[in-house]
């Protein structure tokens, strides 16, 4: 069944579903008026993630995403030590509204300031309204941009990232869950290179406000995390108001292989199945470091 109604959470999902169809659009618009008004239809349609949001804009988003959506935990997480983390937020789903709200939540219960969040850089131009819906909570496109990483890690300040790219967005149904590590080996060399810990939210329902078809859905999630495609199957809107999550944390002298972090989630999602708060025993979990 579809839930539709006039809060935050489906406002998110109409605008970023939507921009998916601009470019058809653009397509259609140049043919009937000529390629100048398609030309400068798309200019201005590819400006729209460069729109500024207040950070009071942001705070209260955040605020609002928080008393939206409760995150369960199946285990109470370690707790931050002295050295800075990188946070990876995995499956990110359809449109990762709920990695961000397990995100939102665990930065304010921690008071942690000046994180920022970064997905992938694709995002500016295959769907530009979700890389605006992704600035109202204060995430960074440019996942490719390593001399922006480089920045902020030797600042020492938080860093945050969905690896699975769009290949995770598009590996998620009723049915099987995939959940694709894609950049993280990127990330635990980032760790070791500037003494960070690292940190992992595996949202075991993190692929449940969409739900998608599983049709095809290996091939899907190949064609997406290699060539930057989101081949999403949207059938139906779903309300989730509570997510559970497993934290995996290693200190900066204990950062992991990407083999060692799959077979810890592998273990975990084992382990956690036999849980009463494991949302669905019936939905198969298979965790892999390539797609």
């Amino acid at each position: 069944m579809i839930h539709l109604g006039c809060d935050l959470q489906t406002w998110i999902i109409l605008t970023a579903v939507g921009s998916v169809t601009w470019w058809p659009v653009v397509i259609l618009l140049s043919h009937v008026y000529g390629c100048t008004y398609g030309v400068t239809l798309a200019m201005l349609i590819l400006s729209v993630p460069y729109v500024h949001i207040p950070q009071t804009v942001i705070d209260s988003v955040w605020r609002t995403m928080k008393r939206q959506m409760s995150v369960v935990y199946m285990e109470t997480p370690d707790p931050l030590g002295a050295a800075p983390e990188v946070t990876l937020l995995l499956p990110h789903g359809f449109l990762s509204i709920e990695a961000i709200a397990v995100y939102t939540n665990w930065i304010l219960d921690q008071k942690i300031r000046d994180s920022t969040v970064y997905v992938d850089t694709a995002v500016g131009y295959t769907l530009p309204g979700a890389a605006v819906v992704f600035k109202l909570f204060g995430l960074v496109s440019g996942i490719l941009k390593h001399a922006n990483i480089e920045k902020q890690m030797r600042a020492q300040t938080a860093v945050a990232a969905m690896p699975g790219g769009f290949g995770d967005a598009v590996a998620g149904s009723k049915q099987e869950q995939i959940v694709f590590l894609g950049t993280t080996s990127y990330w635990i060399k980032q760790c070791k290179k500037h003494g960070y810990a690292l940190r992992i939210f595996h949202v075991y329902n993190g692929s449940d406000m969409i739900i998608q078809s599983a049709w095809g859905i290996r091939t899907r999630a190949r064609i997406a995390a290699r060539y930057h495609i989101p081949l999403v199957l949207p059938t139906a809107i779903n309300k989730v108001s509570s997510l559970t999550v497993r934290c995996v944390h290693y200190p900066p002298d204990l950062i992991p292989t990407v083999d060692t972090v799959q077979a810890d989630l592998v273990r975990y999602t084992t382990i956690d199945r036999q849980s009463p708060l494991f949302p669905d025993p019936l939905k198969t979990y298979t965790i892999l470091a390539a797609l």
